[in-house]
């Protein structure tokens, strides 16, 4: 068994900052920290990594793509993943690294 914080951080990982996500249209705070954090990590992700339909984004186009939709996001951890992203500390995430 998993515990409840992991459990809910993935039920709840495509719940949108503004309330427009799912499954249960969560806002805010309401959202557990762990989705929140998810839910900017599996967007990079997504947008990152080849898919069959299309190439990965260079890493300049993934920011700019999620800058634009940025209300889906808690701003302090985007504003932290983009820190992360852009500074390295160890924790650079590139496409060789997802794959």
């Amino acid at each position: 068994g998993y515990s409840d914080f992991v459990l809910e951080s993935i039920l709840y990982h495509h719940e949108n900052y503004d309330g427009s996500g799912y499954p249960s249209n969560k806002a805010g705070d309401e959202i557990p920290i762990g989705a929140r954090i998810l839910r900017v990590c599996d967007v990079y992700a997504a947008l990152i990594t080849d898919r069959p339909y299309r190439k990965g984004f260079d890493l300049s186009t993934v920011m700019e793509l999620m800058i634009d939709e940025v209300k889906n996001f808690d701003m302090q951890v985007f504003l932290a993943f983009q820190r992360v992203v852009h500074n390295g500390d160890g924790l650079n995430f590139h496409k060789t690294q997802l794959s």
